[in-house]
């Protein structure tokens, strides 16, 4: 088992909702917690941890997993950033124009 804390490396703040995941198994993901605490369980081996998190950049870490890791990480924010977001939408017209009968 691997576990650790996921933090902002400027701030210290928790990162709630972030990512982790095991290269070789994905089908052991998981998102940390309120606290930024994760926690993957996987047989013992040697893994590539990838941990992403919207608006950082994405950190893998070598793990050779021979027993319980505790593993924090610190994620850096991503160099740039949005120019502009247009979300748009469009709603279908239920008017009855006619009777249907």
């Amino acid at each position: 088992m691997v576990s650790g804390t996921i933090r902002d490396k400027r701030t210290g703040e928790a990162l709630i909702g972030a990512s982790v995941s095991l290269l070789e198994t994905p089908e052991h993901g998981i998102l940390s917690n309120s606290y930024g605490f994760y926690s993957v369980t996987a047989p013992s081996g040697h893994y590539t941890l990838l941990v992403t998190f919207s608006g950082y950049q994405p950190d893998s870490l070598a793990v050779d997993l021979t027993g319980n890791r505790t593993l924090p990480v610190e994620l850096e924010t991503a160099a740039g950033q949005l120019a502009e977001v247009v979300v748009s939408a469009q709603k279908k017209n239920d008017n009855v124009t006619r009777p249907l009968m």
